[in-house]
């Protein structure tokens, strides 16, 4: 939803680029893959809504970073997102990832919007078919 006064913006928007970067191949980790093997059959249901609301909790705990880029080579309006590794986190080893950027039209908005802002509020809004969402406020 786009709001006019303090928040610009306040959508989801996918991560461009998340293949060049490692955070991709640890969206789901080996551990909440597992999970599923734990269902009973007597409680299927059940189990299965559990295991699903305990992983959205666990993504929807990850930090996520959301800093705009002036020094990139390629794009000075870039804004990049790093989010919280999963796996790490489950090893207690937390530490954010360079994870994907914003793309290029949505950046060059943001930016041109507020020139001096370089860092946003965000959130990881979803994972589903290998996209990253994330919710930006601006």
């Amino acid at each position: 939803m786009t709001r006019y006064g303090q928040e610009l913006l306040h959508e989801p928007l996918i991560l461009v680029g998340t293949c060049y970067y490692d955070w991709e191949d640890e969206m789901c980790p080996y551990v909440l893959e597992k999970l599923c093997d734990n269902l009973s059959a007597e409680n299927l249901l059940g189990d299965a809504k559990k295991i699903r609301g305990a992983k959205h909790d666990f993504y929807k705990s990850l930090e996520c970073a959301v800093q705009a880029e002036p020094y990139n080579p390629h794009d000075r309006n870039a804004i990049i997102v790093c989010i919280e590794n999963p796996e790490a986190k489950i090893s207690g080893n937390s530490g954010l990832e360079k994870a994907g950027h914003i793309r290029a039209l949505a950046a060059k908005i943001i930016r041109e919007a507020k020139p001096k802002k370089m860092s946003y509020g965000g959130h990881l809004a979803s994972l589903a078919d290998g996209q990253i969402v994330v919710e930006l406020k601006v």
